[in-house]
C-alpha cells in the first residue's frame, strides 16, 4: 500500500485541516503555506480548489467579522484587523457598508461601572479623558461625539 502523497494534496490536507477550526483569508493561507514549505505553485492550485468548492471565501470572512465586532468595536478597529488578515479595501468597503456608529449599550454599562460614573452631565476631565481614551482604543475615532451624546441624553 502506498503511503505517499503529493505536496499539493498535503497542502490541501493542511489547509482544510485549519479551515475546519475557524475561517482564515486567503492572504493567511498563503503565509501558513509558505511556513510549511509547501511550493508556491501547489499553495495557488489548492487555494484556487478550495475557493471553487466555497471552502474559502474572503468576502465572507470580512462580513463575518464585521459582523461579530461592529458593535464593540469602531470602525477604524475593524479595517485595521482586516487589513492585517489581508482583505482587500475594496471587500473591506463593502463589508462595512453603511456602518454607523451605533454601539452596543452595554459598552456604556461597562464604562460607567469601570470608572464609576453615576452622572454623566457632571464628568471630570480626568474621567472625560479616561473614557475617551477607553473608546479610542477599541476604534471608535469619534470618542468625543460618543460622550458628548451620553452625556445630553442622561
Amino acid at each position: 500500500m502506498d503511503t505517499t502523497h503529493t505536496q499539493a494534496e498535503l497542502c490541501l490536507k493542511y489547509f482544510l485541516n485549519i479551515l475546519s477550526k475557524r475561517d482564515y483569508s486567503e492572504y493567511q493561507l498563503r503565509q501558513k503555506g509558505k511556513l510549511r514549505n509547501y511550493d508556491d505553485v501547489d499553495i495557488n492550485h489548492v487555494i484556487n480548489h478550495l475557493k471553487t468548492s466555497k471552502f474559502l471565501n474572503d468576502q465572507r470572512l470580512a462580513e463575518n467579522f464585521v459582523e461579530v465586532n461592529r458593535t464593540q468595536k469602531g470602525r477604524q478597529w475593524l479595517i485595521q484587523k482586516l487589513t492585517q488578515k489581508g482583505i482587500s479595501q475594496d471587500m473591506i468597503d463593502i463589508s462595512l457598508g453603511d456602518l454607523s456608529s451605533d454601539i452596543d449599550p452595554n459598552i456604556k454599562l461597562v464604562i460607567q461601572r469601570k470608572y464609576q460614573i453615576t452622572d454623566w452631565t457632571n464628568l471630570d476631565d480626568k474621567t472625560k479623558r479616561k473614557v475617551m481614551n477607553y473608546l479610542s482604543y477599541r476604534g471608535f475615532n469619534n470618542a468625543y461625539e460618543i460622550l458628548t451624546k451620553w452625556q445630553s441624553c442622561n
